[in-house]
């Protein structure tokens, strides 16, 4: 009952999670920029786009680290994109994760991105804006409905990695903004997808 696709329980992912322990444990630097994805690795999911966006990326940040969590069919076309780019060692596949360690992952990242090419309410977005994380999710209208562009996060085209690099550029380079984005981003969760609060009324 408490895993309602549009709610998010915010006892389990909240701004408290302490993610440093986690991320030293992966080895990133204080100073790193790390960019996590957990979509599904499958076509309609379209995380190739945001791999293909790494070498710009890296050319304007280059302390930004890529974390890239799941798997799929598209799994190993994934690494050998990141591979020809020569961004290995910028780049981290950790396979699936448990939806029990996931705030950890989220807490220990700068920036949570969703590159999809078709959704429905992500239940992912909802606990990356509950860790009070800045997001970056494709213009898709159920998206819309949770990301107010340049106020609560940012809203890129499907299928266009340059608009994805800009983004996490523009998200790494001006933390004041990112600050602000997250902030309002939590404070949207609070207020609309609190899963107790949703099941009240809906009971």
């Amino acid at each position: 009952i408490e895993s309602f696709p549009w709610c998010v329980d915010l006892k389990k992912f909240n701004d408290h999670i302490d993610g440093a322990p986690l991320r030293a444990e992966l080895g990133y630097a204080q100073d790193d920029f790390v960019v996590l994805c957990n979509r599904r690795h499958e076509e309609v999911c379209g995380v190739e786009y945001l791999t293909r966006a790494i070498p710009r990326v890296l050319n304007r940040l280059p302390k930004a680290k890529f974390l890239i969590l799941g798997e799929g069919s598209e799994t190993s076309k994934l690494r050998r994109i990141v591979g020809q780019m020569g961004a290995d060692s910028h780049v981290r596949f950790e396979g699936s994760v448990s939806n029990s360690m996931m705030p950890q992952y989220l807490s220990a990242a700068d920036v949570y991105i969703s590159p999809s090419l078709s959704d429905g309410t992500s239940a992912s977005l909802l606990e990356a804006m509950a860790c009070q994380k800045p997001v970056i999710v494709t213009d898709l209208p159920a998206n819309r409905e949770w990301i107010v562009d340049g106020r609560s996060g940012l809203l890129v085209p499907a299928r266009d990695p340059s608009a994805i690099a800009d983004a996490i550029v523009m998200i790494g380079s001006s933390p004041h903004v990112a600050k602000a984005y997250a902030k309002e981003a939590l404070e949207v969760v609070r207020r609309r997808a609190n899963v107790r609060d949703s099941l009240a009324r809906y009971e």
